[in-house]
């Protein structure tokens, strides 16, 4: 298991707790139970689609053992462009034949500007997969989902032409200079759209069956999507709802894209390079906070020879 080869058994506050099992990391126990306020809508089934790097191996099986664990969710899968180098893309479709849950976009290689395209075969699969499933989940390897919080927001809000997400305000692309900017010749429009940042937004599944349809190349010739994808979803929605005439549904969901906050139902976890360890210890401690730098600070080493490291 990845939280226990990344060291980081946790042991959790009370005279009764100890570090976790496998089984407890797999069965998604840590997850309070939902009550739905909605009685008169379906409950809520969702498609988890997780945009992942050709090598983030690790953060792909901590989100398997942690909160893409939780037995309510209709399916989580990992969207990752194909890597340039051939062993790289060997091991990649290796772990998708094994896992089950990778989908390898292969028309265009790994590259930042390429990954609108992934998150395009996310909705795609969504269709395809959905005949039950109620909303599309879109996040980042490196984000901790807070299912307590979201679930049960997600059970109020409209289940039909739903956009949720942050901050939900009016933006467009940047111009210049910088890894973001965007040329014209990739996006010539400057007005403003409503978009929720990258880390983690959900539409509703007749959304979801629009972008999979192919709505989004009405606006953007298939060969040249807008590379900055959040934006390029804002876009997307807004023409969806225009062309069917309906009103889009905007709800804002509390995102965390610096300290982990108690309320974020979606953590950008810092720093990165100790996400693994961080999002284990957030399962394990039930969703509270914890701190990479305390957890390195504080680490001991157990009885057994094992670095525990104590709740914070």
């Amino acid at each position: 298991q990845t939280c226990r080869r990344s060291k980081v058994d946790m042991q959790l506050s009370g005279p009764a707790a100890g570090p976790l099992s496998s089984s407890d990391l797999n069965s998604g126990s840590h997850t309070p139970s939902m009550l739905r306020s909605d009685t008169s809508q379906p409950p809520v089934r969702l498609f988890v689609g997780v945009l992942s790097a050709p090598d983030h191996v690790e953060a792909r099986q901590t989100i398997r053992e942690t909160w893409g664990s939780d037995g309510r969710l209709a399916r989580l899968m990992f969207f990752v462009l194909r890597p340039h180098d051939n062993t790289a893309f060997k091991q990649l479709r290796q772990e998708a034949v094994t896992a089950g849950d990778v989908v390898v976009t292969s028309e265009v290689y790994a590259h930042y500007n390429h990954i609108t395209y992934a998150v395009l075969d996310i909705f795609k699969s969504a269709a395809v997969l959905g005949s039950d499933i109620t909303h599309v989940l879109k996040t980042d390897d490196d984000a901790y989902v807070r299912w307590s919080l979201l679930l049960p927001a997600l059970e109020a809000m409209p289940h039909e032409w739903l956009y949720a997400g942050a901050p939900l305000v009016p933006g467009s692309v940047i111009r210049g200079e910088g890894w973001h900017a965007v040329s014209y010749e990739n996006w010539a429009r400057d007005d403003p759209v409503r978009y929720g940042f990258g880390l983690g937004y959900i539409v509703s599944m007749d959304i979801a069956q629009h972008i999979a349809a192919g709505a989004p190349h009405v606006i953007m010739p298939a060969r040249n999507l807008l590379i900055i994808e959040d934006v390029a979803m804002g876009y997307w929605v807004d023409f969806i709802g225009k062309e069917n005439n309906v009103s889009i549904s905007y709800r804002t969901i509390d995102h965390s894209l610096g300290n982990c906050t108690s309320t974020a139902m979606f953590w950008h976890v810092q720093p990165k390079q100790q996400a693994s360890q961080v999002i284990c210890c957030m399962h394990a401690r039930q969703d509270e906070c914890c701190d990479a730098n305390a957890l390195m600070a504080h680490s001991v080493v157990s009885r057994y020879g094992v670095p525990v490291v104590p709740s914070l």
